[in-house]
């Protein structure tokens, strides 16, 4: 059983990276989309597809407990729900919290989302990003950086300095989308500063979610959080400044950060060096 979950896992993985990569050439490089507009919802019905595919064959290969076992070997069985409740409810409630600041602080306005608008976005941040979040998306990078990049430094440097190098390394791996203004626009060298230490402290906490839980799929569920409703907190309040705001940007950061040493110093066995 262990060899078909790894010849699945493989090659469906390979698929949706096939997918993905025709989704790019047709898109951003022959630009298909402009000419013929079909392009779009057939690519997207397509990749929403193979996803909920994945979604279904994964939920089938932890019905029985020596599947799960197998999957578990990998890091890949789901887990217990406690942690996505528990870390996802986390995350959504300091963005939560976060929007309400910026509204009251004057760091933010309501930018009178239409209702339409709101209610689309409320589905895809709550139900539809987060469940595509288990197979598609985010997870690939979950799993390169909190399970095998992760499970390498923390096997060189301990919990500790191990997650938190993992931290400046995936800041640095954005360093070309950051310093093109697609996060913290405006602000260059400074804009990727402040990323590395997002990445550290949000980091942080994936790793966290993942050390508890022990498995990657905590993680890419959370990851998907931050995605999907962070983006739709801007729905509710849009910041006037991505760098100044109670969200993800200087402030809000200072309060995650203390709160993920918080959680590390009540949780020491967890995050004990091994």
């Amino acid at each position: 059983m262990y060899r078909f979950i790894t010849i699945w896992f493989i090659n469906y993985y390979l698929l949706l990276t096939a997918e993905m990569l025709i989704s790019f050439i047709a898109i951003t490089v022959l630009g298909l989309h402009t000419t013929r507009p079909i392009i779009l919802p057939i690519i997207g019905s397509v990749t929403a597809l193979t996803g909920l595919t994945g979604t279904i064959l994964l939920f089938a290969l932890n019905l029985k407990p020596n599947w799960r076992t197998d999957l578990a070997k990998a890091k890949l069985s789901l887990g217990n729900i406690r942690h996505y409740i528990v870390y996802g409810g986390f995350l959504a409630l300091f963005l939560t919290i976060g929007a309400i600041l910026d509204q009251y602080t004057g760091l933010g306005y309501n930018p009178n989302t239409d209702l339409t608008t709101l209610i689309t976005g409320a589905f895809n941040a709550l139900i539809l990003s987060p469940f595509l979040g288990l197979t598609t998306g985010v997870f690939g990078e979950e799993y390169g950086w909190r399970i095998y990049l992760q499970d390498l430094l923390v096997e060189r440097y301990g919990k500790r300095y191990g997650v938190g190098l993992l931290g400046i390394i995936w800041g640095l791996w954005h360093a070309p989308v950051v310093l093109a203004g697609w996060t913290y626009p405006g602000y260059g060298f400074a804009g990727l500063l402040v990323f590395i230490v997002f990445a550290t402290i949000v980091g942080t906490l994936l790793s966290h979610a993942t050390f508890a839980s022990g498995t990657v799929w905590v993680a890419a569920f959370v990851h998907a959080i931050n995605n999907g409703y962070g983006n739709f907190t801007l729905n509710l309040v849009t910041f006037y400044d991505p760098l100044y705001n109670f969200r993800l940007g200087i402030y809000g950061l200072s309060i995650l950060a203390v709160l993920m040493f918080g959680i590390i110093l009540t949780e020491k066995k967890l995050w004990a060096s091994t």
